[in-house]
């Protein structure tokens, strides 16, 4: 009888222990299955931090590795930041809104310059007086003034000067003034009666 309650104690420990053994290992893979997220929860997690970079970008607010909002503040635009803007102008921020060569600040405004000297406004033109009024100035302009009185080698013939006014004229055979240069043989109309260095019909002769 003793021998018979021995085995039977034995025999109800060791299913006890199965038992027991068979919930632990039970326990251990629902715990593993818990920590593994699904192939679809990883598209919804996936998802939802797609949406969460969407709102950083449109509100300025940032997200961490695990997911927490970071509030983060816009810098605003300073002088320095190689970009002309915000309030920023060539007198308040020459490194960022500086003005070219040809240019100078004037009331916060580039403004270019169109002549420092007098020889930036100089043409082609002998007859023409040419200056540059405010030079180096935002407001400086260039201006030409046409010669009219005669003057002997500045290089100008007036409209309607005479060699014999202006010696840089030149003379003109048919304008009715046998001039230098001008005779009988080469200029007959303008020297029929005075021969070479006459004068014009009109005014008598003429001497150089």
């Amino acid at each position: 009888m003793k021998k018979m309650n021995k085995k039977m104690i034995a025999s109800a420990v060791a299913v006890l222990l199965i038992l027991i053994a068979a919930f632990w290992i039970k326990s251990m893979m629902k715990q593993d299955a818990e920590q593994t997220p699904k192939p679809q929860q990883e598209e919804t997690l996936d998802k939802n931090r797609s949406d969460v970079t969407t709102t950083v970008n449109s509100s300025g607010t940032d997200w961490n590795q695990g997911g927490n909002e970071i509030q983060t503040q816009e810098v605003e635009p300073y002088c320095g930041d190689e970009e002309c803007n915000g309030r920023e102008s060539c007198s308040t921020c020459k490194k960022d809104c500086g003005c070219d060569d040809n240019a100078i600040c004037s009331d916060g405004k580039c403004k270019t310059i169109e002549c420092t000297a007098d020889e930036d406004c100089v043409d082609d033109d002998a007859c023409s007086i040419d200056k540059c009024y405010f030079p180096g100035h935002p407001n400086s302009f260039c201006s030409t003034e046409v010669i009219t009185t005669a003057k002997h080698k500045d290089g100008c013939c007036p409209e309607g000067m005479y060699f014999d006014k202006d010696s840089d004229c030149t003379p003109v055979c048919g304008d009715g003034r046998c001039e230098y240069g001008e005779n009988e043989a080469n200029c007959l109309e303008d020297c029929e009666f005075y021969g070479e260095h006459g004068g014009t019909a009109s005014s008598g002769p003429v001497y150089y």
